[in-house]
């Protein structure tokens, strides 16, 4: 199946393609008004069961602000232009399993990008990666168990967003 920006392949052959390349992946550090971010409960592997941020995989020959746009259509159920939002920095996440293997591992070069979305409707957002959302606050996210390590590193980086 061909799809703007490049095309979808198998399973097998993309747990073949992460057995031995890294992946690329938007990753939404989207704030509200009061300045708490989305974390949606993942559904998928890799970070299963755990509060994640909104995020996804660019695909091959797709540019990155079409990339994003689709992200964030896909994520949010709103197609923002990548004008919207503000470099965060790149960050190295490594995981033990991957979408469609347990025993394949996945290593993700992930590019976070600030949102400011003010007021966003929660039972409104697309429910494939993530069938729960909530809004934490920079204190929760760095405190909760059930928030991934990926995540936080966000939130600890020596990038803009601190806790407070």
């Amino acid at each position: 199946m061909k799809v703007t920006g490049g095309v979808i392949i198998g399973e097998g052959e993309f747990t073949t393609s992460i057995s031995h390349l890294p992946l690329i992946s938007i990753d939404l550090l989207v704030r509200n008004s009061e300045g708490n971010i989305l974390l949606g409960k993942r559904e998928n592997r890799p970070a299963r069961g755990h509060w994640f941020v909104p995020g996804g995989r660019i695909r091959r020959m797709e540019r990155f602000d079409i990339a994003f746009q689709r992200i964030t259509n896909d994520e949010l159920g709103l197609a923002i232009d990548i004008s919207d939002a503000e470099f965060q920095g790149v960050f190295q996440h490594m995981y033990d399993d991957s979408a469609f293997s347990e025993e394949v591992g996945s290593h993700y070069v992930s590019i976070a990008m600030v949102l400011e979305l003010g007021e966003l409707e929660l039972t409104n957002l697309p429910q494939i990666q993530h069938k729960e959302y909530r809004w934490f606050n920079l204190k929760e996210i760095i405190e909760d168990v059930a928030v991934h390590e990926r995540t936080k590193e966000f939130f600890l980086s020596d990038f803009g967003i601190r806790p407070q």
